[in-house]
């Protein structure tokens, strides 16, 4: 399965088995008597907390003066706060949309990387250039990303990883493959 098609997979899922379900509690609870508000105007707190987080984990975007803008630093504080992991960024905090494929890369590299026991995140964006690198708890397998379309130079060293890349290097093509 693709990565897209496993992240439209996951929104399905939030939007049925969290959000819908948390929703209809709510609704159980305002049809019951005056003493349950309180518990259900917290659930409604957290369910609107709780999807925008997921929808800035998946599209992180601002509107500014009628333009729509990338808004990266938002996007890694949400998987901060989701998975417990120190993430640095150094760069813009709002990029232009025409910045979405290597956006796009960030997201696979990251999520990949999480499957490494992630200890720590620097992300870099300056100028077109991209740059992410991984404190790992364990061994990095080279051919982590076989079967995706990232193409970037990776640097390996013992437990820590350095993915660089520019806008000239990402690719459509699904059937390039690192190495």
């Amino acid at each position: 399965m693709g990565y897209y098609e496993h992240s439209l997979m996951e929104v399905a899922e939030d939007l049925h088995e969290r959000y819908a379900q948390l929703l209809t509690s709510v609704l159980a609870y305002m049809e019951m008597d005056e003493s349950k508000q309180e518990e259900a105007e917290r659930v409604v707190r957290y369910v609107i907390s709780d999807m925008r987080n997921r929808s800035t984990e998946i599209f992180p975007h601002v509107s500014y003066h009628k333009e729509t803008y990338l808004h990266v630093a938002a996007f890694l504080q949400v998987l901060e706060k989701k998975h417990g992991v120190l993430v640095s960024y150094k760069g813009e905090k709002l990029l232009p949309l025409s910045e979405m494929k290597s956006f796009r890369q960030l997201q696979r590299v990251v999520t990949k990387m999480f499957d490494y026991n992630v200890q720590a995140i620097d992300v870099m964006v300056l100028e077109g250039e991209w740059s992410v690198r991984f404190s790992l708890e364990e061994e990095f397998v080279p051919c982590l990303l076989n079967g995706t379309d990232i193409k970037a130079s990776v640097d390996v060293q013992a437990k820590e990883v350095m993915w660089h890349w520019g806008r000239e290097e990402t690719r459509d093509d699904p059937n390039h493959h690192c190495r």
